[in-house]
């Protein structure tokens, strides 16, 4: 999706909060799935938003701390060695995410 309405939409009414704690909690509690229904559509979400919404509001996931979030799932589905599919997933959009962090460091 590239629609801002709806990106910002996401962010304001903190489905993107809701989204990231879902993720968060199963690479805590050790219970990160690549297969589990939350799991990857946590991921497809996060992804999604670093690769398809505007600079405005890619800026606001990564300021939530979406590009770390993912590179924790990224390491556990890695250690776990299940996941390739999601993994791919996961660097495709922190490779767009770091484009937009490099060009604001400069």
């Amino acid at each position: 999706v590239n629609d801002k309405k709806i990106h910002t939409q996401v962010i304001e009414s903190g489905f993107a909060d809701c989204v990231m704690e879902v993720l968060r909690a199963h690479i805590q509690g050790g219970t990160l799935n690549a297969l589990g229904v939350y799991e990857k559509e946590a991921i497809y979400c996060i992804s999604n938003a670093l690769e398809s919404a505007e600079q405005e509001n890619r800026s606001k996931w990564i300021e939530r701390g979406a590009i770390d979030l993912l590179a924790s799932a990224l390491d556990f589905l890695c250690k776990q060695g299940s996941g390739s599919e999601m993994a791919m997933t996961i660097l495709s959009s922190l490779r767009t995410a770091w484009g937009d962090v490099k060009a604001k460091v400069g």
